[in-house]
């Protein structure tokens, strides 16, 4: 896994909640001789992303944006959790009606 030290000292000069893709390109900078190519890339990305995940001192607060653990109460991060649950159902909701819309048109053009 990826050491989330540069990710750490990223959003603290950033001040404010950062994409991840955002991120990536930061840390990106700092690592391009371990790019050798693109699976290579593809595979530090996602390692990163789950360090980032893993890390406590990090929190996600929200469409795939990621700020320090410690800016935050502990209220304001029970409140994003729910919302980000919620975010989630909504999300699985919409999958599922799409999912049965499809269906439903397959069987009515037969």
């Amino acid at each position: 896994m990826l050491k989330t030290e540069e990710v750490i000292k990223i959003l603290k000069s950033n001040k404010k909640p950062m994409l991840f893709n955002d991120i990536w390109k930061k840390v990106k900078k700092e690592i391009t001789s371990s790019l050798n190519n693109e699976v290579n890339e593809f595979a530090i990305k996602s390692d990163l992303y789950l360090s980032l995940m893993e890390d406590p001192k990090l929190i996600m607060v929200g469409n795939n944006k990621w700020d320090i653990r410690d800016k935050y109460s502990y209220s304001e991060i029970e409140s994003l959790n729910k919302t980000l649950l919620i975010e989630e159902d909504i999300e699985e909701d919409v999958e599922e009606e799409t999912e049965e819309k499809i269906v439903f048109e397959e069987d009515t053009k037969e």
